[in-house]
């Protein structure tokens, strides 16, 4: 019972995240006039093509070579930017923050998108997939510690470049990605803009790629169900199914009259957060058990950071729902 529920508390907050992909990737379009329906109907289709026609030793290149357009997009934008290193440096250590109900949100909502709840399962899934073993567990963390240490350093350069454009000049409210694209025109030049929605379209894209495929993962490993991009559709019909069904009603979702992409995104993470600690709790249980991991448990060390992450999350889970009860602004 309490794995059937990790998984579906994860389920859920990957469903908002895969539809906040293609509002992402739909926004970044809609900057060049390409129609929703256009975009998310490509994006679909060209998904659904590479996962199931390529095993994941080949895709992980796709998935490193998009990863590496977004992370050249948003630095090359912190830089054309022109901000105040020295007050970015400065503000990085020594961060000033409020306790305001707005200002949690976008903290919850930083912390929803960079520690995610899918990708606390689509790690040891990806290495299952390319059937990697203990010996392989050195370089795994290798990977997996420059992932992490490379995705702040690109979150960094985009808020770096967005503090030095947007707020600095006034700009705090941003209804679609064309708002943001055109308020930086001005600020920063038309490449800035083209950067902004190169670097949008790619990391959407590259979420794409693997949040549904984390959802497909997760049910299947959990149901001993066969799974895995080595296989066929006829192979694994449960694992394809939950793709095309997580990729499907996304595209279609988007579809939505009126629907404020960015809001969408936005809230979404705010989402993941609310939900992570649930996750994490379950992942601290499973790694220090003797029983499935035997000598490859977490140590003590390890296992008392983790509790301590685990922690600050939840309690700003807890901050952010008593502030919107007691309507802190």
């Amino acid at each position: 019972p309490r794995a059937v529920f990790a998984i579906g508390i994860m389920l859920l907050a990957n469903l908002g995240d895969t539809v906040a992909e293609f509002a992402g990737i739909g926004a970044a379009l809609a900057i060049f006039g390409v129609p929703i329906w256009l975009s998310s109907a490509l994006a679909a289709l060209a998904i659904i093509f590479l996962l199931s026609r390529a095993n994941f030793r080949r895709i992980q290149f796709v998935f490193l070579a998009v990863g590496i357009g977004t992370s050249f997009a948003y630095a090359i934008s912190a830089f054309w930017a022109r901000p105040d290193w020295g007050a970015a440096l400065s503000h990085t250590f020594i961060p000033h923050g409020s306790a305001t109900g707005l200002y949690l949100v976008a903290v919850m909502g930083t912390v929803g998108t960079t520690i995610t709840p899918w990708g606390q399962a689509f790690i040891q899934s990806y290495a299952a997939d390319k059937h990697l073993g203990p010996k392989d567990l050195y370089a795994s963390r290798l990977d997996v510690g420059a992932g992490a240490f490379l995705t702040n350093v690109v979150a960094a350069f985009i808020v770096i470049a967005c503090a030095a454009t947007l707020w600095a000049h006034g700009q705090t409210t941003i209804a679609s990605a064309a708002d943001a694209a055109k308020a930086l025109g001005p600020l920063a030049g038309r490449f800035a803009e083209l950067l902004f929605a190169l670097g949008l379209l790619t990391a959407s894209l590259l979420g794409l790629g693997t949040v549904p495929l984390t959802s497909a993962y997760a049910v299947t490993e959990a149901f001993g169900w066969e799974s895995g991009l080595d296989r066929s559709w006829r192979q694994a019909p449960a694992f394809y199914a939950l793709l095309a069904f997580f990729v499907g009603f996304s595209a279609l979702f988007v579809l939505i009259p009126g629907l404020p992409l960015i809001l969408v995104m936005y809230l979404s993470q705010v989402f993941d957060g609310i939900l992570l600690p649930f996750i994490l709790v379950f992942v601290m249980l499973m790694s220090r058990d003797r029983r499935l991991l035997g000598r490859l448990r977490s140590n003590r060390a390890l296992y008392a950071a983790g509790w301590v992450v685990t922690g600050l999350i939840s309690l700003l889970s807890l901050a952010l729902v008593a502030s919107q009860i007691v309507g802190t602004r």
